[in-house]
């Protein structure tokens, strides 16, 4: 009769393993960590109420939450609306969709931002990225299509339209080209002008305590006829020029088109119950961004995670193999002698 033996190796192995189901328990509590820290950060449905500190948003005022877009894709301007260009000089609207001898207007594409010229943040930073946009495309301002600017603020002067469109066009690449300088206008009115633009865009905003103003960020493309052809949410993407570029040609051929994706409406101001203030924050357009950054390091760490396991688990495969087989080869030796005493 063969004698039971235990392999000291084969026990010390077995034992230095995590069972089975407690590994499953702490692989779960592991990704579940990871998840709540991704909600958590990217504002996912699952986080309700959140408070956030620092500066950025604990909770939304009425006035606040009243902000919206409400898209009126293929809905004329209002081309009776009078404005003070940078120049100084008095514009109406359909000035820029002049009308021809068929009773149709035939203006160019049009690039059209609501926003104000004192903005501490955002206005300034949508303007100079879609200044920089325009420097990546081949499509010219003035030549190909528009570029018109609207405040919201009345207070604002027309030297300070003027010092805009003058730093925009020295950011330009061809900013002292024929024509440029005629194809972008920064524009000046009194409240209720600006107001009726705003509503006839569906683009809402509201004045706040402090004294500026809270609004969506983003800007529209026109049809050369003066139809509204799409929204454009949000500021910065790396393919910027390209969506630009694109938005600009759909709308030289009078497509009008939805939004694709989910809009991402950001504001420019945000309320801090901590500091009892609206804190300068493009926060919905931050967050995603910084929420997009985590998901995407959060796969990687995933990634990571799950190639680590499933190297473990070939590890141990091949030395259970290894275990076996010198098993078998020291049963069969323990054998041997017994056949040969016979």
């Amino acid at each position: 009769m063969t004698p039971t033996t235990t392999n000291p190796t084969r026990t010390r192995e077995h034992d230095s393993r995590t069972p089975p189901r407690a590994g499953r328990f702490a692989r779960a509590a592991w990704f579940g960590r990871l998840a709540g820290l991704l909600a958590a950060l990217t504002g996912a449905p699952a986080v309700t109420n959140a408070q956030f500190s620092g500066g950025v948003l604990n909770q939304q005022p009425e006035a606040i939450k009243r902000l919206d877009v409400d898209e009126k894709l293929g809905a004329a301007l209002p081309f009776d609306l009078e404005f003070t260009n940078s120049d100084g000089a008095k514009v109406k609207l359909g000035d820029y969709f002049p009308l021809g001898e068929d009773g149709q207007r035939h203006g160019k594409p049009t690039v059209l931002v609501l926003g104000y010229y004192r903005c501490p943040v955002v206005c300034s930073v949508v303007i100079a990225k879609l200044t920089e946009a325009y420097n990546e495309i081949s499509y010219s301002v003035g030549r190909d299509f528009n570029a018109l600017v609207f405040t919201i603020n009345p207070d604002e002067t027309t030297a300070e339209a003027n010092a805009y469109k003058v730093n925009q066009l020295e950011s330009y690449n061809r900013g002292k080209e024929t024509g440029v300088a005629g194809g972008w206008h920064f524009h000046t009115s009194p409240a209720e002008t600006s107001k009726a633009l705003a509503d006839a865009m569906g683009w809402s905003f509201t004045k706040l305590p402090n004294g500026e103003y809270g609004h969506p960020i983003g800007y529209m493309l026109i049809t050369p006829d003066g139809r509204i052809a799409r929204y454009m949410y949000g500021y910065a993407g790396k393919d910027q020029a390209t969506q630009v570029k694109l938005a600009i040609l759909e709308a030289s051929e009078g497509k009008i088109s939805k939004t694709i994706a989910d809009r991402v409406v950001g504001f420019c101001y945000m309320y801090d119950a901590a500091s009892g203030g609206y804190a300068v924050k493009a926060f919905r357009v931050m967050q995603l961004g910084g929420g997009l950054t985590l998901l995407g390091l959060g796969g990687l760490v995933i990634g990571l995670r799950v190639s680590e396991v499933l190297k473990r688990r070939r590890r141990a495969a091949m030395l259970d193999g290894d275990l076996l087989s010198s098993s078998s080869r020291s049963m069969a030796g323990a054998r041997g002698p017994a056949v040969a005493g016979r």
